[in-house]
């Protein structure tokens, strides 16, 4: 079976017993493939790969955004009431 890019796919119930792909019976009732949102299994997985991606990638920028806070210079005598009315300030001339 070859899906749109003419790469050859494998049918569900093939995937689900290759032991190489190491998926389990959860896929056999995939809601997103039975309804139709997902054409074969390789779709889901893609799907699946790109929302980890992402979470992977939202990590790794909070991480670096945590390093970055904890090498900046401590403040003293910071005053919370007057930098939030400069703020203000700064976003109404915008």
């Amino acid at each position: 079976m070859l899906d749109k890019t003419g790469m050859k796919t494998k049918k569900i119930k093939d995937l689900i017993e290759d032991p190489e792909y190491g998926l389990d019976s959860r896929f056999k009732s995939s809601k997103e493939l039975s309804e139709g949102r997902y054409k074969n299994m390789s779709e889901d997985i893609r799907a699946g790969q790109g929302l980890l991606e992402n979470e992977e990638n939202k990590a790794i920028n909070l991480k670096n955004a945590v390093s970055k806070g904890l090498e900046s210079p401590r403040v003293e005598n910071f005053n919370f009431d007057e930098n939030l009315k400069q703020l203000k300030a700064k976003k109404s001339r915008q």
